[in-house]
């Protein structure tokens, strides 16, 4: 276990040295390190794009951060829809609002976008087709593992803070009628 540790370090250590002449574009950005070049952003959702963003354009990337934001919109709305009481329908409306950003867009995509940014420092150059393809297996790779820890940090968030939150605002603006 040491020597694996020992070993992660060095080549991380290897990885963010400057250790090539080769310029490796970036969007916007270049930066002259053999490793994959994966800028931090906050990322779309739980779809494949944040695995994919070293091999798309950028347009197709960004435009996956339209659908994601799409589906989170519908899915809220859906829900108001379907109560009949206008407070049960709101608070129905922001639960599912916030439930959604969270579980399926913000925090699967921020994780997909670091254990890419991860795999591409410790692959190698991405002038090689392992180094290219690499990063985006692992990503893939990971979908599966992180929606249920995931799917149940966003629930206890949900339950202890959010809902409380929620439910004393609406209450409150019965009570004073506005």
């Amino acid at each position: 276990a040491r020597s694996a540790k020992r070993w992660l370090r060095v080549m991380l250590r290897k990885k963010s040295k400057v250790t090539s002449t080769a310029t490796v574009s970036c969007g916007t950005r270049a930066t002259r390190t053999k490793s994959a070049c994966v800028p931090s952003r906050l990322p779309p959702d739980l779809r494949p794009q944040e695995s994919f963003k070293p091999l798309i354009p950028r347009g197709a990337y960004l435009g996956s951060y339209a659908v994601s934001a799409a589906y989170v919109v519908g899915d809220a709305q859906d829900k108001y829809r379907r109560q009949h009481d206008a407070t049960a329908a709101s608070i129905e409306g922001a639960k599912a609002l916030a439930w959604q950003g969270l579980a399926s867009v913000i925090l699967p995509g921020f994780t997909i976008n670091r254990i890419v940014a991860l795999a591409s420092r410790l692959a190698p150059p991405p002038t090689t087709r392992l180094g290219r393809y690499a990063p985006t297996a692992v990503g893939l790779a990971c979908i599966p593992l992180i929606i249920r820890p995931i799917d149940r940090a966003v629930d206890l968030a949900m339950d202890t803070l959010l809902d409380p939150l929620i439910h004393r605002a609406f209450h409150l603006r019965e009570k004073t009628g506005s």
